[in-house]
């Protein structure tokens, strides 16, 4: 081969400048890449690598910069998204220009960069989101996850030291009403590369706690600061998570994908902890409102049966008086007319005696002698039948008085004991004295079990005893230790 017939480097170099100048020289274009590396050199200029990947293979690479005088330009244009849109693994469409250095060989300056495009990126990443949930019938799986009454027991899933979470613990902490609740910071990141990763990390730690409630948090930020939580597998670790889910993402109008799957979504940290107390504040106005329905009923039937037994004490002595007075008067005229009757024939008999004397006094002397005698002996048995009268109504009198003051007083007896036995019903029936004695209450959820309450084994469930509550894992309705209790007891056969 003749020395003659060869380029130089620089030959070459200077070639390849003319020909990206005269093609592309000074002419501004879009380009679609991706971030493979970023660095924020000290000087100001910001060093990009590109690649782009077909197939999980890279297919081209080059590097790229931003000049120290456009940086500023495009911090104001994508203003608090800057950070998540030039970062490493972010694919941006940006304008740009191209040149051809001998010494530095080719460069990419960057002059602008399309905010929309990123957003839309998310946009299309939510959606796609939205279909798989919708698909596999997660968007209503937590909502069927029963939130407690009061919720007692809670999960925090945020940035530890973080403004939302801090915002949380304010509204919990110092509540208005002085409720007191027990809460635990499982710590993620909630924007950024991790986030994703830890947080469905946390969610898939806790959906096997005792924990009652998982609530998961962020503080304001830009739209795309919510990427994690449009993300597929963290909007799928709440649908599927076996605790209810509640959401302060801290964003007052967009909602996002796992607002949407959660159980119950607010707009921000601070809602999430007044939404909790008012729900503890509403249960406890419902203890008190239905207590006071209580006492105030037994008050009212107490009233009621007081003022009944007072009016039956009066009428039943109204009506002893009334009837002995009756008795007595009559009594007393029986007695006037016996002895009136009494009078009248002692003198009728004196009288027709009298006349019989004077008749035959001269001619029956002796006959004289004996009917005087005869009637001694009937007007002695005319007094004494009239006393025994007189004594037998007096006698009637006083026991009609007796009959009527027993009849009273068993009366009121009964009616005293109807309202002990009452009084005792309504003091035995209050929902304190049934659990003090050894009773309980067995819930599932909101719900108290009963025998038409299916059960499955790993179910948990709340047991309310006298001040103070149990949680257990139900496993079996028939344990192993009563089928070796039969077969212990169970007779050999004979052989």
């Amino acid at each position: 081969m003749p020395m003659e017939n060869f380029k130089t480097l620089s030959q070459l170099n200077n070639y390849l400048q003319r020909l990206v100048d005269s093609k592309l020289g000074g002419k501004k274009f879009w380009l679609k890449a991706e971030i493979s590396n970023i660095n924020f050199h000290r000087s100001g200029h910001t060093y990009l690598d590109f690649v782009e990947q077909k197939d999980g293979r890279i297919v081209a690479k080059s590097r790229a910069m931003i000049w120290k005088t456009e940086i500023s330009n495009i911090k104001q244009n994508l203003g608090d998204d800057f950070n998540n849109i030039l970062t490493k693994g972010k694919e941006i469409l940006c304008q740009v220009s191209v040149s051809f250095h001998p010494e530095y060989g080719m460069g990419i300056s960057i002059f602008q960069v399309d905010l929309s495009f990123s957003i839309g990126e998310l946009e299309k990443r939510r959606l796609e989101a939205l279909k798989k949930l919708k698909e596999q019938n997660l968007l209503e799986t937590n909502k069927q996850r029963s939130l407690p009454l009061v919720i007692q027991k809670i999960a925090i899933i945020a940035a530890e030291g973080s403004s939302g979470y801090e915002d949380l613990l304010k509204q919990l902490d110092n509540n208005q009403y002085g409720f007191y609740f027990k809460h635990q910071l499982f710590n993620a990141s909630v924007q950024g590369k991790s986030a994703i990763g830890e947080i469905v990390s946390q969610l898939t730690l806790l959906s096997n706690s005792d924990f009652e409630a998982i609530i998961l948090i962020r503080g304001g930020g830009s739209k795309l600061d919510l990427e994690a939580f449009d993300s597929f597998e963290v909007s799928k670790a709440i649908a599927v998570n076996k605790k209810p889910v509640i959401t302060g993402i801290g964003h007052e109008t967009d909602v996002s994908v796992a607002d949407i799957v959660a159980n119950t979504h607010l707009k921000t940290p601070s809602a999430v902890g007044s939404f909790i107390v008012e729900r503890a504040s509403r249960y406890k106005s419902h203890i008190e409102t239905t207590y006071q329905a209580i006492s105030k009923r037994y008050q009212v039937k107490l009233e009621k049966e007081n003022k009944f037994v007072k009016l039956t004490l009066t009428n039943v002595r109204n009506t002893a008086i009334n009837y002995t007075q009756l008795k007595r008067g009559k009594l007393h005229q029986e007695g006037n007319r016996i002895v009136r009757l009494t009078k009248t024939r002692i003198t009728e008999n004196q009288q027709t005696l009298a006349a019989s004397v004077e008749s035959i006094k001269h001619f029956y002397k002796t006959k004289l002698s004996t009917d005087l005698n005869e009637l001694m002996v009937t007007s002695q048995k005319i007094f004494a039948t009239a006393k025994s009268r007189v004594s037998e109504q007096k006698s009637r009198s006083n026991e009609y008085v007796l009959s009527f003051i027993a009849a009273k007083n068993a009366f009121i007896e009964r009616r005293l004991s109807f309202i002990h036995r009452e009084e005792v019903k309504l003091i035995n029936i209050h929902p304190d004295r049934i659990l003090k004695r050894g009773f309980s209450v067995v819930r599932k959820g909101n719900n108290a079990i009963t025998e038409t309450t299916k059960l499955i084994e790993g179910d948990l469930l709340e047991i309310e005893l006298y001040r103070r509550k149990i949680y257990a894992q139900f496993l079996n309705e028939e344990p192993e230790w009563k089928k070796l209790k039969e077969l212990l007891t169970k007779k050999p056969q004979k052989s």
